[in-house]
C-alpha cells in the first residue's frame, strides 16, 4: 500500500462539546474508537479517510495521520530529509471489548486473516516546517477499511452497526 491520508484528527480541550458539533456537522453520531490507548470518535469523511475526534495532548499536534508499509524504513527517511522523530513508534492494541466485533467483519468481509492484538504501529513527526504528522503502519487486517472506494450507502450502514456496537462494549 503506498503512502496514502487515512486520518484527520480533530484535537479538542472539550471532548463532549466537539463530538456533538461534528456529529451535527456530519449529520449522524461518531463512532467510539475500539481502542484502550485513548477515548476518541471517528467518523468516514471520504473513501477510505476517517475523521477523529480525540482529547487535546499536546499544542501542535498532528492534524493528518498517513499510512505507511513500512515505518522504520521511512522514519529514516523523514531524518534524511530533514525532519525529525517526535513520538517513536507505538503499538495501537485492540481494546479486548471490540475484538469480537472485529472479528465477526473481517469474517463478513471473507477474510480468514488471523485478528491480531495491535490496529498497528504509530510515530509521529515533525517536518522541516514544524508540521506535526502522524504515520502508521497498520496491520493486515486493519488495511481492509482504507482500501475501499467511494463511500456507498452499504459503507454507511456498516459504519451506523458499528458505531452502536462500540457504544454498548464500551460502557
Amino acid at each position: 500500500m503506498p503512502t496514502k491520508l487515512v486520518s484527520i484528527s480533530i484535537p479538542s480541550d472539550n471532548l463532549e462539546r466537539s463530538v456533538k458539533f461534528y456529529s451535527a456537522l456530519l449529520g449522524h453520531d461518531l463512532a467510539r474508537s475500539l481502542t484502550d490507548v485513548m477515548v476518541s470518535y471517528h467518523s468516514p469523511i471520504s473513501a477510505g479517510v476517517m475523521l477523529t475526534v480525540q482529547p487535546r495532548k499536546a499544542p501542535g499536534e498532528p492534524a493528518i495521520f498517513l499510512a505507511v508499509d513500512d515505518l522504520a524504513k521511512e522514519l529514516d527517511q523523514v531524518t534524511r530529509l530533514g525532519g525529525s522523530v517526535v513520538i517513536r513508534p507505538m503499538a495501537l492494541p485492540v481494546a479486548t471489548a471490540g475484538r469480537a466485533h472485529l472479528e465477526s467483519k473481517l469474517r463478513e468481509h471473507g477474510s480468514n486473516e488471523e485478528l491480531s492484538t495491535s490496529v498497528g504501529t504509530m510515530a509521529i513527526i515533525k517536518d522541516p516546517d514544524g508540521n506535526f504528522v502522524g504515520l502508521l503502519q497498520l496491520s493486515l487486517w486493519a488495511q481492509h477499511m482504507y482500501k475501499r472506494g467511494d463511500l456507498t450507502d452499504a459503507d454507511l450502514q456498516e459504519f451506523n452497526v458499528a458505531r452502536e456496537i462500540s457504544k454498548q462494549v464500551m460502557r
